[in-house]
């Protein structure tokens, strides 16, 4: 019984993740359409030219949702125009194109395949016209434990890039910068499967309002989002 168990489920999973696949690329395409961007599809680190060490604990590019994307960090009750947003995994640039329509003081992306940031960077002069609005955003190309946190409030978003040791490297980068100087620091985690190392005393577990609570069940990954406030 338990091997005929297994085999189903070995045989259903990739079929959901076909179904999924197809979902997803199915809500992106309008978004790309309506904005003239190229954000859309799925990479693996292999097939990428990549900086650092970290490649093997790197998940599939694959873009953000927006309705996740505005049901978390558009629920957010913070002054934006204090803080700086930074997109760990940012790929072609789909959620740092959303920050843009908010008023974050600056906008970051922080990405280790320099093919996926030269797209991002495309999309970015695509959408925003303006030299003024396109100076707002900066794209590193560097491995995500590398990167160093501004001292300045930041709102830290994570679609679920990287495997459990990379997430726990970050939360641990995270509180070094917050300690070397306290300010307000958010946590975005979308699809949180590695949600434990964010389990610290320091990063305060915060809902969003109601409305985001309970189209979150709708939205098949999820999202945690984390304090530090000095």
């Amino acid at each position: 019984m338990s091997r005929s168990i297994g085999s189903e489920r070995r045989l259903r999973e990739p079929v959901q993740r076909i179904v999924w696949d197809a979902v997803w690329r199915a809500l992106g395409r309008p978004f790309d359409r309506r904005l003239g961007v190229r954000t859309e599809g799925r990479r693996q680190p292999e097939d990428m030219q990549t900086v650092g060490s970290n490649a093997a604990s790197a998940y599939e590019y694959a873009p953000s949702p927006a309705r996740t994307f505005w049901l978390s960090v558009g629920s957010l009750n913070i002054d934006m125009k204090q803080f700086t947003f930074i997109d760990y995994g940012s790929g072609m640039g789909r959620a740092l194109l959303l920050a843009g329509k908010l008023p974050f003081k600056q906008v970051r992306g922080v990405e280790f395949a320099r093919e996926l940031n030269l797209v991002a960077q495309d999309n970015i002069n695509a959408v925003f016209g303006s030299e003024s609005a396109r100076n707002r955003f900066s794209l590193d190309t560097i491995d995500a434990v590398e990167f160093e946190i501004p001292h300045c409030p930041c709102v830290l978003y994570l679609f679920n890039p990287f495997e459990a040791r990379i997430v726990g490297q970050l939360a641990d980068k995270i509180l070094r910068s917050y300690r070397d100087a306290p300010r307000e620091i958010y946590v975005v985690y979308v699809n949180p499967k590695f949600q434990d190392v964010f389990g610290r005393e320091a990063f305060t577990p915060i809902e969003g309002p109601w409305y985001a609570k309970y189209f979150d069940r709708r939205v098949p990954s999820g999202f945690s989002i984390y304090r530090l406030h000095g």
